[in-house]
């Protein structure tokens, strides 16, 4: 009987340390992965969209600023989409999903990696660091890239040659934009920025980049030059070249004869 009573005494034990621990909701459920569309810098009065996503269908979604509780949505499949419209700088903050089951135990996911929320209320974004790739002297025809890197993610980048548009706007979904541009001609030659702003709400651009001067090298033009700047020495040495013979010449000519009376 007392053989018979340890193994039940066992498992009754298990049983209970992982009803505590389910309880508990250490660790459950894994934590859901977050998106934040169109990124994580908005202007003042501007809307974004939090998605969080996870494993299971039919759960309940809860959304949090800090470890405040904002919104909770039961959608059908496994995902939610929380909308936050019309962002002032209070809603600043680390925001942050978790997930449940709809009913029985309230045992709940892991927190998701945090979403860092900034509003901008006044003033611009701090001006984007260029790069041009090779470098900013090509020559005609050839192709180069500037390269430009803001500090948030998922902005709309612009690039300009003075204060004109040069190629259609990017919206990369990193921190990074690439214009390319191509077969290169003098008229393209100029001083060239970009400048980045929040995709929705009102337009408040960063600040101009670092100005990037590209030069374009013709060489058919250059070799033109060279090749006339050439015969015009080559023709001048050859002046000077006559007008030694002759005056060599002419001083022999006028030589005294000797013994002549």
């Amino acid at each position: 009987m007392t053989s018979a009573f340890i193994p039940c005494l066992v498992f009754s034990c298990y049983l209970l340390d992982r009803w505590n621990w389910l309880s508990l909701g250490q660790g459950s459920y894994p934590k859901p992965t977050v998106e934040v569309i169109p990124g994580n810098l908005i202007a003042r009065g501007g809307n974004l969209t939090i998605r969080c996503v996870v494993l299971y269908p039919s759960m309940r979604f809860i959304l949090y600023r800090g470890i405040t509780v904002l919104k909770t949505q039961d959608p059908l499949g496994s995902e939610a989409r929380f909308l936050l419209t019309d962002l002032q700088p209070a809603d600043e903050g680390a925001y942050t999903c978790r997930y449940r089951p709809r009913t029985g135990p309230a045992i709940y996911s892991d927190a998701s990696d945090i979403i860092q929320i900034e509003v901008l209320d006044a003033g611009s974004p701090p001006k984007p660091t260029v790069e041009v790739i090779p470098g900013n002297v090509i020559t005609r025809g050839g192709n180069l890239t500037i390269r430009c890197v803001g500090l948030y993610p998922s902005m709309r980048f612009t690039l300009y040659r003075g204060a004109a548009v040069v190629l259609p706007t990017q919206d990369p979904p990193g921190t990074e934009a690439t214009f390319l541009l191509t077969d290169l001609q003098q008229e393209d030659e100029g001083a060239y920025t970009c400048r980045y702003h929040p995709r929705t709400g009102p337009t408040i651009y960063s600040d101009a980049s670092d100005i990037i001067q590209i030069k374009v090298l013709d060489y058919t033009t250059s070799n033109i030059i060279q090749i006339v700047l050439a015969a015009v020495v080559l023709l001048i040495l050859l002046v000077i070249l006559v007008e030694h013979c002759h005056s060599s010449k002419g001083k022999g000519n006028s030589a005294p004869e000797s013994g002549h009376e």
